[in-house]
């Protein structure tokens, strides 16, 4: 699932989710060990949180949307694998309350949480933080989570963010 959003993949036609190019993806159980691991088509993804019942696991942005993947998980038993669809994109914002519901976790320009209490000012610009964004240009070597230098990397087609205020 989403590790933002904690829903099954993104809205789609397919009734065991999807997964997009990137994405923070959660796995929740029991067990798993103290070095559990997830593949991706036999792939290892990394591993950004795990414990016991939670695994946390980026997906290889080599992954082309329009296919298909294995997914599995290695912890003190073999779960899997799952049959997922790849989408271009599959977002999902993180919340404040960690929890997948409520207000997300946005940031105003000057450093600020923002809330209906505290909103952004018109014109200046805020930081959502999300996952599931889909692949990035340049491409991220196999086992990156993120770009060495901080403009390094774009989104390969633009994805249009439309907000109403008020």
């Amino acid at each position: 699932m989403n590790a933002a959003s904690y829903l099954a993949g993104y809205p789609t036609p397919f009734p065991t989710g999807a997964i997009a190019p990137g994405e923070i993806v959660t796995v929740f159980g029991n067990g798993f060990g103290s070095k559990p691991s997830v593949s991706f088509n036999g792939v290892p993804g990394p591993i950004v949180y795990a414990s016991n019942c939670q695994i946390n696991a980026v997906v290889p942005f080599e992954e082309a949307p329009g296919g298909s993947m294995y997914v599995s998980v290695q912890g003190t038993a073999m779960i899997g694998p799952v049959k997922l669809q790849v989408v271009a994109a599959a977002p999902g914002i993180f919340t404040s309350t960690g929890t997948g519901a409520g207000q997300g976790s946005i940031v105003n320009q000057d450093g600020t949480i923002n809330s209906a209490l505290n909103p952004a000012p018109a014109g200046s610009i805020v930081a959502v933080y999300m996952t599931g964004a889909g692949t990035l240009s340049p491409y991220l070597a196999p086992g990156l989570i993120a770009a060495r230098r901080r403009s390094m990397c774009r989104y390969r087609k633009t994805r249009r963010l439309e907000m109403r205020f008020g």
